[in-house]
């Protein structure tokens, strides 16, 4: 966990990123709402879907 949080830190330090504007979040919101009206997002269901068919220990 060491390892990876080191090497999640230097990639956060190496990344440029800026804030997203306002614009930027209300296309995303609008992109997002057209989907579920359309029917295209997952149920609960299907989110935590578990293979019947593993075998357990």
């Amino acid at each position: 966990m060491l390892w990876l949080s080191a090497q999640l830190s230097e990639y956060a330090k190496k990344e440029q990123l800026r804030p997203y504007t306002m614009e930027e979040i209300d296309d995303m919101l609008d992109e997002a709402e057209a989907a579920f009206e359309a029917g295209d997002y997952l149920t609960n269901e299907e989110v935590f879907h578990r293979n019947k068919t593993a075998v357990s220990v």
